[in-house]
């Protein structure tokens, strides 16, 4: 499964939810971080990753960036 399809899979749902409770003034957050160093990414084609070099370009992450889980207020 293509890594755009997971990430859609997860914002189509919360989208939908928040289109149920916002009448209730309730808000509906996902958390999708941008590429992350890991495995898979080290199969990750040069040419593509060359584009993150770009300093205008948010650079993959390493994977110790991430809090275990989102903060909520």
């Amino acid at each position: 499964m293509a890594h755009e399809d997971v990430r859609a899979g997860g914002h189509a749902p919360a989208q939908a939810v928040a289109k149920e409770v916002i009448a209730s003034g309730i808000r509906v957050n996902v958390v999708a971080p941008g590429p992350t160093e890991t495995g898979v990414a080290a199969r990750t084609p040069e040419a593509l990753r060359a584009g993150f070099r770009d300093p205008r370009v948010r650079p993959y992450a390493a994977p110790r960036r991430y809090p275990r889980s989102p903060p909520f207020s």
